[in-house]
């Protein structure tokens, strides 16, 4: 999958978060890296917890696609966010489902992606190709991922422009 689109329209939320912030939010600072490496992380949380693995004393749960897609969507902007101001994006232009998604458990790919700290192209690489991998999954396509990341980006940019 061609992913240079998510660096452009990443660009575009990114470019606007640095607008608003008149200056005092700089996102290749250390701690902005940090800060969204953060983010990435709980966003990572937030779609277990919306998949709910592993909550085996919930026989009623069931898994909202709408809501899982949503919080994919946001571990992809933060990691391709984190991506574009490590200059990941000049080297990592396509990006392949993780090959064995099928095989892993969701706990095991969960907990290879909390340990990714987007600390190199190798890491950045296998966390959006595990995150595809959790996507299929789910039982999305690549297309439905691809459009949930865009609609999400599209949904910063209004916020954005909304004062949010």
């Amino acid at each position: 999958m061609n992913i240079e689109h998510w660096y452009a329209k990443q660009k575009e939320v990114d470019s606007l978060i640095e607008e608003k912030m008149g200056g005092t939010l700089v996102l290749t600072d250390y701690l902005s890296v940090e800060h969204r490496t953060f983010a990435f992380q709980c966003e990572l949380m937030e779609l277990a917890n919306e998949i709910g693995f592993f909550k085996d004393w919930k026989h009623s749960h069931t898994i909202k696609m709408d809501k899982a897609m949503e919080e994919l969507a946001d571990c992809i902007a933060f990691a391709v966010s984190v991506g574009l101001t490590k200059g990941y994006d000049k080297v990592i232009k396509e990006i392949k489902p993780f090959e064995m998604w099928e095989d892993y458990p969701y706990l095991d790919l969960f907990i290879i992606l909390r340990q990714n700290e987007l600390s190199n192209v190798g890491q950045y690489q296998m966390a959006l190709g595990m995150l595809l991998g959790i996507g299929l999954k789910l039982g999305a396509t690549l297309d439905r991922i691809e459009d949930s990341y865009l609609y999400k980006a599209e949904k910063n940019i209004q916020r954005q422009q909304n004062n949010y």
